[in-house]
């Protein structure tokens, strides 16, 4: 029995559209698109609802909820994190902000 992978068609669009991907994504069906530069973090997306965040609310905010919702993983916060700009993690929020500086001391 073969396995029908449904993100088949989006691993084709992500390569024609990214060229160039400072990363990997591994999908929830066992589909991947490989990143073009070494070292490279990967975005797991555990389920088909990480999708309908990213696309609702494109950038940090859907990612965002995608990653605290479950839908989505990386294994490097840090080289994963979009923008570049500063970053919090802890257990109850997901903050990405680059106009404000964190208090290391909180």
């Amino acid at each position: 029995m073969a396995l029908i992978r449904l993100s088949a068609p989006l691993s084709r669009e992500l390569t024609r559209t990214m060229p160039s991907r400072p990363f990997r994504v591994r999908f929830w069906d066992g589909g991947d698109v490989e990143a073009t530069e070494p070292r490279a973090p990967t975005f797991l997306i555990r389920r088909p609802g990480a999708l309908a965040h990213i696309i609702a609310a494109p950038g940090s905010l859907g990612l965002g909820r995608a990653y605290v919702e479950g839908s989505l993983d990386v294994d490097d916060l840090e080289a994963g994190r979009p923008g570049g700009g500063d970053c919090r993690f802890d257990r109850h929020e997901l903050a990405i902000r680059e106009d404000v500086p964190i208090d290391e001391t909180a």
